[in-house]
């Protein structure tokens, strides 16, 4: 076998093993499902900013004149996650699941 061949064959394996241990590691740790992420707190930073609330219900229409009752996160097209649970992935609060009965400032009427 040519000692060029045989060098670039090393170098081939030696890169597939480091993409397939870096793809694991990846994987290893993203969570497994949405339920297992964390939820979002009402006081965590990126809530305030949003006027997150975790209970639509509990909003202050003074301050936020544009809420309407009908408006929850589960009607909102910033939700994703599987239908009917409870918290779910949302497209502003990467990483965290939102309450289908809450409501942000950013609430988009799904299509």
């Amino acid at each position: 076998m040519d000692p060029v061949d045989a060098s670039r064959r090393q170098l081939l394996a030696t890169l597939l093993v480091g993409v397939t241990a870096l793809r694991g590691v990846t994987f290893a740790q993203a969570p497994k499902a949405a339920a297992e992420l964390p939820h979002l707190d009402e006081k965590d930073k990126m809530a305030v900013m949003f006027a997150y609330y975790a209970d639509a219900k509990k909003v202050d229409k003074t301050k936020y004149p544009t809420y309407k009752p009908t408006q929850t996160c589960v009607n909102c097209s910033q939700l994703t996650g599987k239908e009917g649970a409870t918290w779910r992935p949302c497209k502003i609060f990467v990483g965290k699941s939102v309450n289908a009965a809450g409501w942000c400032k950013v609430w988009i009427k799904k299509a």
